[in-house]
């Protein structure tokens, strides 16, 4: 299988408080030409981001299971199988 992933980030913004807000998003696309099992993801939250606790969301992906290492500041997902043109994404 061919898997490719993906990062964008949000424009940030400087809120009153003086804290930069932004999001970032990781699309996860099984190219093909075969059905990819047990697929994993992990990213390391970029230095300039907090983690907000309940924010981890997903899309296109029932079976994925996500988490945060505060330790580490690293996301890790369990997405499972993805199939041939299936498109994820674990925010």
């Amino acid at each position: 299988a061919d898997v490719a992933v993906t990062k964008t980030a949000s424009s940030p913004c400087i809120p009153a408080d003086g804290v930069t807000q932004g999001t970032y998003q990781i699309t996860v696309n099984n190219r093909g030409p075969s059905q990819s099992y047990d697929v994993t993801l992990s990213d390391v939250l970029p230095s300039q981001f907090i983690f907000v606790p309940g924010s981890l969301l997903t899309s296109g992906l029932s079976q994925a299971s996500c988490s945060y290492n505060d330790a580490t500041r690293t996301i890790s997902c369990n997405l499972g199988s993805l199939p041939v043109n299936n498109v994820g994404q674990p925010d």
